[in-house]
């Protein structure tokens, strides 16, 4: 009798619901965890570094949603692997290490643990130069295509088993 293993699949929002914009992940992940797969782990974080690895740990697949601060007038939704995340600027904590250095650490001192795919999608917002509650209506009109990226990364997940 052949054994099944059952899949660990983690979506995780990551953002300050009181830095604006930066809520975005965490508001899309908390609307698809309404709607998507329900054998699916949906967790949100308002921090970076250790603590992501830490949440990640023992899952074998992983996507992240995160805001992207930029001056860039063109704000776009960015969809990449860990392995494009070596000059990423987002999912860091002023109080933390970034994430590709706790991805380095995870891998070295905790293989067996690690998820064998993390994505991203990176949605760029605006630098958050004040604290709030308040997101931009631009930001807000994301939401649809977040959600719609998001279902289709569960389904490539499910797809890939």
């Amino acid at each position: 009798m052949e054994e099944v293993t059952e899949i660990k699949i983690l979506v995780l929002g990551i953002g300050n619901e009181l830095a604006g914009d930066d809520i975005i992940g965490i508001t899309a992940v908390r609307e698809v965890a309404k709607i998507g797969p329900a054998d699916i782990d949906y967790k949100q974080l308002s921090t970076g570094g250790l603590q992501v690895l830490e949440t990640m740990l023992g899952y074998d697949k992983v996507l992240i949603v995160d805001s992207v601060e930029t001056t860039s007038p063109t704000k776009r939704i960015l969809r990449l692997k860990s392995e494009d995340l070596n000059k990423a600027t987002f999912l860091a904590s002023p109080h933390d290490i970034n994430f590709p250095t706790a991805l380095e650490i995870g891998k070295k001192s905790l293989p067996e643990l690690m998820p064998k795919v993390i994505r991203i999608i990176g949605i760029e917002i605006p630098i958050q130069e004040n604290i709030s509650d308040q997101v931009s209506e631009e930001t807000m009109a994301k939401i649809p295509i977040i959600k719609k990226m998001i279902l289709e990364d569960i389904n490539y997940f499910l797809k890939e088993e």
